[in-house]
């Protein structure tokens, strides 16, 4: 893949999709990694069944003690549902239309989950992010971008076509100068936008975000200061009287 070819290159992503992505100004795979997330849902804080609370973003660790498929005959969805628990409690987690995570996530394993405490009538996780408690961490125990995006698409989407394009980040030019990075202890362009998108910490974060800042700020006065040699360069026309 190049930075100039067509969002049309993504694995699963169809002309009503291309279509919906061209309406946000994203037509090639370079404008994808330089659309930025919006916000960010963190789950960097492993909490316990407990502490939490209505209505927050959380990451918890826990064991599957119970997990079973249902169909809901008014709604015709496949439904999950499972019953999780730690050293504090236990917590009823609910999936829609995933029934293979009933094999996923089996009875006795270990799990990270990342997602929005809701409260209908006992506290619960609805369709929660889920990982393998052996496994690298990837969505849980992160910052999770959130991007603006149009229609039905959906953050799972949109996050699964920006990873596939993040390697493409190598070969974004750096514009400014060393010893400006070095100044200012920034980082380069490509480590910004892949830790804008995914931020491997929160230190990380928080570079990224200066840096981008600094470009933005950047190339508006050069754009300013381009006009104003343009101005000083150009002849007015002379005035009859």
């Amino acid at each position: 893949m190049r930075l100039d070819q067509s969002i049309e290159r993504l694995h699963r992503v169809g002309k009503t999709t291309v279509k919906q992505l061209e309406k946000l100004g994203l037509n090639t795979l370079e404008d994808l990694l330089f659309y930025f997330p919006f916000r960010y849902d963190d789950f960097t804080q492993v909490r316990t069944i407990a502490d939490l609370t209505p209505n927050e973003t959380a990451t918890i660790k826990v064991k599957v003690d119970l997990i079973a498929n249902r169909r809901s005959p008014r709604q015709r969805k496949n439904i999950t549902e499972a019953v999780v628990s730690d050293e504090t409690g236990q917590l009823n987690i609910v999936w829609f239309n995933q029934p293979f995570l009933a094999k996923t996530l089996t009875v006795g394993s270990q799990v990270y989950l990342a997602g929005k405490v809701q409260d209908n009538y006992n506290l619960q996780m609805v369709s929660p992010f889920y990982e393998k408690a052996t496994s690298f961490s990837t969505i849980t125990k992160r910052l999770q971008p959130v991007y603006s995006v149009p229609g039905r698409l959906t953050q799972k989407q949109f996050r699964y076509w920006v990873k596939q394009v993040l390697s493409l980040v190598k070969e974004i030019k750096e514009f400014l100068p060393e010893n400006l990075i070095e100044k200012y202890n920034f980082l380069k362009i490509n480590e910004a936008i892949e830790n804008i998108h995914f931020p491997k910490s929160k230190q990380l974060f928080g570079r990224a975000k200066d840096r981008l800042k600094f470009d933005e700020l950047f190339l508006i006065q050069l754009k300013i200061q381009k006009h104003k040699e343009q101005l000083a360069k150009a002849e007015s026309s002379k005035v009859k009287f």
